[in-house]
């Protein structure tokens, strides 16, 4: 192309268009129906109470399962910030507990971090989905001061439909 030339602009067809706008509309419905979640935001009032999942829990020494509940209970303290307790039993008894005040975020979501350990320290994200609350180890970094040997948040998830209202402050049991 010689100086002083301008490229000429390619232009998609209509068709090309319609077809790409048709693609997007598909995968965006085909996300939605197929369980694919994104994350949205909840006021602390809403989110209130407590929320359990049951899960088994295998003794690797006698082979013997424990049905027990892991859970999250939050509590709106002010309009941007949240105090939450959670809980989760793993592997031989081992546990992960968590617990302090998430601030909601930007993008609507609650981010808790652990003031007691400026290096390393554990970095929490609590959100809802369309079906569920998830509490989000964000980069493992609560394993380790967190949890048992064999635990891990990872994201732990809770149906939003296992919500009870709680009849008493949030306190931490333990």
């Amino acid at each position: 192309m010689r100086a002083g030339k301008v490229a000429p602009i390619h232009r998609k067809s209509h068709a090309a268009m319609n077809t790409a706008l048709k693609l997007a509309i598909c995968l965006v419905v085909f996300a939605r129906g197929s369980g694919a979640t994104t994350a949205s935001s909840a006021e602390p009032d809403e989110l209130g109470g407590r929320y359990e999942r049951a899960v088994t829990i295998r003794n690797l020494e006698d082979g013997t399962d424990i049905e027990a509940v892991n859970f999250l209970e939050i509590q709106a303290k002010d309009v941007s910030s949240i105090f939450f307790v959670y809980e989760s039993l793993h592997t031989n008894g081992h546990a992960c507990r968590l617990y302090g005040t998430a601030h909601k975020t930007a993008a609507g979501q609650y981010e808790y971090v652990d003031a007691a350990n400026i290096e390393g320290a554990c970095k929490a994200r609590i959100y809802t989905t369309e079906e569920s609350i998830v509490v989000e180890d964000l980069d493992g970094s609560c394993q380790l001061n967190h949890c048992g040997p064999r635990g891990q948040i990872g994201k732990s998830t809770f149906d939003l439909k296992s919500r009870a209202q709680l009849d008493r402050p949030v306190v931490v049991p333990w």
